[in-house]
């Protein structure tokens, strides 16, 4: 063990002790923490003393070096001892002190080098002011890209910083995606970042969709409200929390494919969660079995295609979900907002597309080759044919004429839930996979059966909807970062006029 050391510094080998002792002086229930450190600090003095005192001898002379050496320890054990109280180390939790480097699909993409850049706790430096990284404007429906550099900060923090704030400036939830992105990677990340700035309104939201509960984030302004403690929901604010299949390649048992599965249930809750959303008192209405079967379908499309066209050559992907409807007061008017978001993580579209048939592959090739230009890479184009009807990797569907329909459904159920083109109020759908961004809103947010009522229908976000030109840069573009997945987000807002009115409808043919 090291005893000298320049002024100031601790030596190496008691920097560990000095931490330990940080991290038991701070919090509440520390009081075992503190209780070990003190033992473990004391514990090595006194082997320090022993090392310096030596070897007692009996010789006079001898005796009273010895008691020179004594004094000398003690002395030099208490200036120690002191110094490690007083020193300014970061606080290190039991969870941060055992961080590993973890594998995240997402992080990796978005930070470079992840793995051989992230340092070991211990050795990260502790600096005078709190690193932070603030959320504004955190919605891959408004600004994608900026959604993915705020993540990727987040991401770069995690590899070096040894505490940091995270901050959440928005004034309400303005995605759902971008937060169900957050829950994706924070089991992967060290628990660095404690403390930082969030609305009540956002932490409404955060806890009803569970996120907050699975980020094990302090939502004391949501956890207080009246309502949540009374009857365990916000009165403003009905959630689909966030419900996530097993990660990828898990599954162990051999009759998986037959077992009732979680997306069954998935979309089963999801069909109650939207008629939560009708059934309040200013619409009054309530989905009918077909139409609950209709939206069953769509959302278990969706599901199942991540599961089967995520991970390359096998079909036991993963998806997460969550959706969330809120009450706000704009303008002097209840407005009634509603998003979903669903994700899955790994192959992009473009890349699954590699393995479609030959003749979807060659349909890719010849509409990429025509229309690809800067800011519209292959793989952009390639996501937007994926977008179109009967465009799937799986022969079997595109023979029976039954895949490639989830993501138009996805545009029907939003165009018939949310009609309205009020500035500010209209549906809005983004997709994000790979490398590749399409955001969607009118004109462009609903596919047309051009060629009859029975045909596939296509959105080639162009004013023709022909694939003959090429599509509006301001839709369809590349994004700066790589993301490892497909995130579908969906905005739209439930108008209660619309209601009053097709209820109005109803009646005078009745």
């Amino acid at each position: 063990m090291e005893f000298f050391l320049t002024k100031g510094k601790l030596p190496k080998k008691l920097s560990l002790l000095a931490k330990l002792f940080s991290r038991a002086a701070a919090g509440a229930g520390a009081s075992n923490e503190a209780y070990l450190a003190e033992r473990l600090l004391r514990a090595e003095m006194a082997r320090m003393r022993e090392r310096l005192r030596g070897v007692p001898r009996d010789f006079p002379k001898l005796k009273m070096e010895q008691r020179a050496k004594d004094r000398f320890a003690r002395s030099r054990s208490r200036r120690m001892m002191k110094a490690i109280r007083k020193s300014e180390r970061p606080v290190v939790t039991k969870d941060l002190l055992a961080a590993r480097y973890r594998r995240s699909p997402i992080l990796d993409r978005l930070v470079h080098d992840r793995e051989r850049n992230w340092t070991p706790i211990l050795k990260r430096r502790s600096l005078k002011h709190t690193l932070s990284v603030s959320l504004k404007n955190f919605s891959f429906l408004d600004d994608p890209n900026g959604a993915l550099a705020s993540l990727s900060r987040i991401g770069l923090l995690e590899c070096t910083a040894s505490q940091a704030a995270l901050h959440f400036d928005d004034d309400f939830c303005l995605d759902a995606g971008a937060y169900l992105v957050l829950a994706e990677i924070w089991p992967q990340m060290a628990r660095i970042f404690a403390g930082g700035r969030m609305r009540r309104p956002v932490q409404k939201v955060l806890n009803a969709i569970g996120v907050g509960r699975h980020n094990n984030m302090a939502l004391l302004a949501a956890v207080g409200d009246p309502e949540f403690q009374l009857n365990g929901k916000h009165a403003d604010v009905w959630a689909f929390p966030l419900q996530r299949r097993r990660p990828a390649r898990t599954s162990t048992s051999t009759t998986v494919h037959i077992e009732p599965q979680t997306r069954e249930r998935a979309t089963d809750r999801f069909c109650e969660t939207v008629n939560d959303w009708l059934g309040v008192p200013e619409i009054e209405r309530e989905l009918t079995q077909e139409g609950k079967g209709w939206i069953a379908g769509i959302i278990g499309e969706l599901l199942c295609n991540a599961e089967r066209h995520s991970q390359a050559e096998t079909v036991d992907g993963d998806w997460a979900v969550t959706a969330f409807m809120v009450k706000r007061s704009e303008n002097g008017e209840d407005v009634f907002r509603c998003h979903m978001a669903f994700l899955s993580v790994g192959r992009s579209f473009a890349q699954s597309l590699n393995d479609a048939p030959s003749d979807v592959r060659n349909f890719v090739d010849e509409y990429t080759v025509k229309h690809i230009r800067k800011g519209q890479s292959t793989s952009t184009l390639a996501t937007l044919v994926a977008l179109q009807d009967a465009v799937t990797r799986d022969p079997k569907a595109r023979l029976l004429g039954s895949g490639g329909t989830g993501l138009m459904d996805v545009l029907d159920l939003v165009s018939l839930l949310g009609p309205t083109k009020e500035p500010g109020k209209e549906a809005r759908v983004t997709i994000v996979s790979g490398d590749s961004c399409i955001k969607l809103q009118s004109p462009y947010i609903r596919g047309d059966r051009r060629e009859g009522p029975t045909a596939p229908r296509v959105l080639w976000c162009n004013a023709e909807n022909s694939p003959e030109y090429p599509p509006d840069e301001a839709s369809v573009f590349d994004l700066k970062e790589h993301f490892a997945g497909t995130l579908v987000s969906v905005a739209f807002t439930l108008d209660p006029v619309y209601f009053a009115d097709d209820s109005e409808t109803e009646n005078d043919s009745d």
